[in-house]
Order: structure tokens, then C-alpha cells, then sequence
């Protein structure tokens, strides 16, 4: 535990982010139940796309209709945009998951040596996204795109047809408008990825340059160490977790190989934390994975971690 008379400064950044997701190019609309030929519409949609999503609404009396109209840009969507998380596994660690009812969101460590290669991953993303917004606007202008409308319209859906017409008219203005330099996400465009990165450096020499009054200085200055050693904390009570949930799934699995990626997964968190500074809780990640080694996947039991944290006294 990190106690309050001590000083720990951590190497890295906070990070949140968003990046959109391949969801939003699949066009989606309801219509009454009742009032159009459901099976007719899926035959229709499905012999152009190969795969439309139905969902009936029983409190809202309403079929919900969705089409990959973006087939190819979605792919290649959601194709980075896994990568991307798969960059983050890589490079960070998460400290916190913030959920609502329909999403959740991470909050990412991300140690100081790492940030280069990862700076250089997240303008990819960017480029990618820049060149798929390219592809989307061949999509909106192809046979197939033009074919959904006049499918639409032929099935009586005359007003889905002209949410697609106008979703195209806008997408093509907004590629005009960006390549003249304007910032413009109308249409099927994909907004630009957003990213926040909060330093976790303390540097209590920016309160005394702002704070002159001695007395007000110092309350200051206990406030932010005790903001700063409290965050820490959480930061490590969240890497133990992490820990006892990869030596907990490798038990579940009693598989030799299952126990190997534990070992392995270990190790890497270990490698991040000491990138952080926090050499504790690399040593005790390097102990447990050792103990892995070591043990028989017959006896081995979630008390080795627990062991470890406690010979290391960073249970909090």
C-alpha cells in the first residue's frame, strides 16, 4: 500500500478514448408491423447485401430494419477498430471501466516509454479512417447503393428510400467539403477518433508559481498528494486484479496451455508496470509468474496469488 508519508511518481499518461464504431454504416428504419410483407423485404434486401438484421418491437408495433448499405467500409471499420483495442492491450493497462446501460468505456494507463509506438499506431488509425471515408464515398454512388433505393421504393418504403438519397447527397457535400480544407461529418462520413491523454506527473513546483500565501499553499499541496497517492492506489488495487483474474480463468481451464498465456500475460503487465515505476508490483507479477513454472497444473489454486501479493504487502 502506499502510505501517505511516501513518494511514488508514476512514468505514464491517463487515457480515455473513442473510436467509431462499424455500426453506424448500417442503415436502419422502422416501419409498422402489419403494414409491409416482411419476409418479401428480407428476401429483396438479402439478395443484395447477403445478410439484413430484423427486430420486432411488440410495445411499439414496429419491425426494425438494418443493412450493411457501407458493406466494405464497415468491414474495414471494424477491422482497425479491433485492431486498435488490440493496440492498447498491448501498450496499456485498464485501470478503470466506466458502464452505462448500452456501453462501457475504458480508462487506460499508458507508461511513458510506451507512448512513442503508440502515437505511431494511433496515426494510423486516423489515416485508416481518413481512407475509408475515400471508400464510403464510392459506396454511396455504386449499383448497389442505388439498387437498395429503388428496392425500397418498389416495396412501398418510399420513405427509407429518401432517408438514403439524402444520406448520400450529404455524404458527397461533406467529401467536397473536406477535401477544400472544412471539417465536415454529414452523411455517412466517420468522425475523426478522439483521444484525451492526462499526464500523471504531479509537479507541486505549478502550485507555488500560482498559490503566493504560504498557509494556502501547503493545504493545497496536502490536497493534491492526497489525490495523487489515493488515484496510485486505485491504480494498483486494479493491477492486482487484473492478475488474480488471469491465474483464476487458468484454473477454471486446467489446461497446461491455458496456464502458459497466464505466465505470459503476467509477464507482460509486469513489464508495464516497471515502464510506470512501480517496481513493486512488477516484482510480485514476476513471483507469481514463477510460481507458475514452478507448480503442477494439477495443484494449482488461486492462493498463489494471493500468496504472493501478501509476501509482497501490496494487498490494499
Amino acid at each position: 500500500m502506499v502510505s501517505l508519508g511516501e513518494r511514488l511518481v508514476l512514468k505514464g499518461f491517463l487515457i480515455s478514448t473513442w473510436v467509431p464504431s462499424s455500426e453506424r454504416l448500417w442503415f436502419k428504419f422502422e416501419v409498422p408491423l402489419g403494414e409491409i410483407d416482411i419476409e418479401k423485404v428480407v428476401r429483396e434486401l438479402t439478395s443484395i447485401y447477403g445478410k439484413v438484421r430484423v427486430e420486432s418491437n411488440r410495445r411499439k408495433k414496429t419491425y426494425k430494419i438494418s443493412i450493411p448499405v457501407l458493406r466494405e467500409a464497415a468491414k474495414r471499420l471494424e477491422r482497425i477498430r479491433n485492431k486498435y483495442f488490440d493496440w492498447l492491450k498491448e501498450y496499456c493497462i485498464v485501470i478503470q471501466k466506466i458502464e452505462a446501460t448500452t456501453f462501457y468505456r475504458n480508462i487506460y494507463l499508458l507508461p511513458a516509454d510506451n507512448l512513442r509506438e503508440f502515437m505511431k499506431n494511433w496515426e494510423k488509425l486516423e489515416k485508416t479512417i481518413e481512407s475509408i471515408n475515400k471508400l464510403i464515398e464510392r459506396e454511396v454512388t455504386s449499383k448497389s447503393y442505388e439498387k437498395t433505393i429503388n428496392v425500397l421504393e418498389k416495396l412501398g418504403l418510399s420513405n427509407a428510400a429518401e432517408e438514403l438519397r439524402r444520406k448520400r447527397i450529404e455524404t458527397i457535400k461533406a467529401s467536397m467539403l473536406n477535401k477544400l480544407g472544412s471539417s465536415d461529418e454529414s452523411g455517412w462520413i466517420i468522425p475523426k477518433p478522439r483521444i484525451r491523454l492526462d499526464r500523471l506527473h504531479l509537479r507541486l513546483d505549478d502550485v507555488a508559481d500560482m498559490v503566493e500565501d504560504p498557509t494556502t499553499r501547503r493545504k493545497v499541496q496536502e490536497i493534491l498528494e492526497r489525490q495523487y497517492k489515493e488515484q496510485i492506489e486505485q491504480i494498483m488495487v486494479s493491477i492486482r486484479d487484473q492478475i488474480k483474474e488471469i491465474v483464476r480463468k487458468a484454473v477454471e481451464s486446467k489446461k497446461l496451455e491455458a496456464l502458459m498465456n497466464a505466465r505470459k500475460e503476467i509477464l507482460n503487465i509486469a513489464k508495464k508496470a516497471d515502464s510506470l515505476g512501480l517496481t513493486g508490483i512488477a516484482e510480485t507479477a514476476r513471483t507469481i509468474a514463477d510460481k507458475i513454472v514452478k507448480v503442477q497444473k494439477e495443484t494449482l489454486s488461486e492462493e498463489i496469488v494471493d500468496e504472493a501479493f501478501q509476501s509482497a504487502r501490496l494487498i490494499i
